[in-house]
């Protein structure tokens, strides 16, 4: 059912986001089912509990209450028990990959995905070719086919494609290579006001490691996952 004008000013005014629609009379037909395709595309169930965190946080960390993880300590026949359960769930391909790679490699000096940058010190190979072949390996050992997944982001997602199909995806059967984009979320000033980037859109910015659930789901790759019989998924 098509959401009106009036009730998207509504929602906004409940939420504090009036100023969403500050330009809306000088915007064109186009620019209005534009900026309201992105308006009802917000969680605002979400957004209220980001305001409030954003909002009433107290910027001040207390260091005196950092404590350290517990370590979970393993005798020598756990371990063994733990290493053959991992070998079996291999074997019965029943494990999968899933590489969170959406960041650029600009805090490392290098223009593009964080997966190509030249890593190797001695060999100068990318991370993606050093994570590929050690899951070709595996694959190799253990007779087994292991799911790739790879999440990327908006602005790096057509350089990774083309990077793993240029180097013939390391080796790795390319139909059990798997990209999808992780999601996108408004950016919010201090007072928890969404940014706009334009008087027709909101800034939106990727909604990082803690988005990946989500981007599975809408992504479909949940689904693929049940398809081809995951249980385990190792995640870095």
């Amino acid at each position: 059912m098509k959401t009106s004008i009036d009730e998207i000013k509504k929602i906004l005014e409940e939420n504090g986001q009036s100023h969403l629609l500050n330009f809306w009379n000088n915007l064109s037909v186009q620019s209005r089912e534009k900026l309201i395709s992105q308006i009802k595309a917000i969680d605002f169930k979400v957004l209220a509990r980001m305001k409030n965190a954003l909002v009433n946080a107290s910027g001040k960390i207390q260091h005196t209450d950092i404590e350290p993880a517990d370590v979970l300590e393993l005798s020598e026949p756990e371990k063994q028990r733990a290493m053959v359960k991992g070998e079996e769930a291999i074997k019965n391909n029943s494990t999968a990959v899933l590489l969170v790679a959406g960041g650029q490699g600009s805090r490392l000096g290098f223009e593009g995905p964080k997966g190509i940058y030249p890593i190797g010190p001695v060999s100068h190979c990318s991370l993606f070719y050093i994570h590929a072949r050690k899951i070709l390996a595996l694959e190799r050992k253990y007779c087994a086919g292991i799911p790739f997944y790879i999440m990327t982001s908006h602005s790096n997602d057509s350089a990774t494609r083309e990077f793993f199909a240029e180097n013939k995806f390391f080796g790795l059967n390319e139909e059990r290579v798997k990209f999808f984009t992780q999601g996108m979320w408004p950016a919010l000033f201090p007072d928890g006001r969404i940014v706009m980037d334009a008087p027709d859109s909101i800034f939106r910015s990727p909604d990082g490691h803690g988005g990946v659930l989500n981007a599975l789901r809408q992504t479909g790759m949940f689904e693929d996952m049940r398809r081809h019989g995951v249980k385990t998924v190792f995640y870095f």
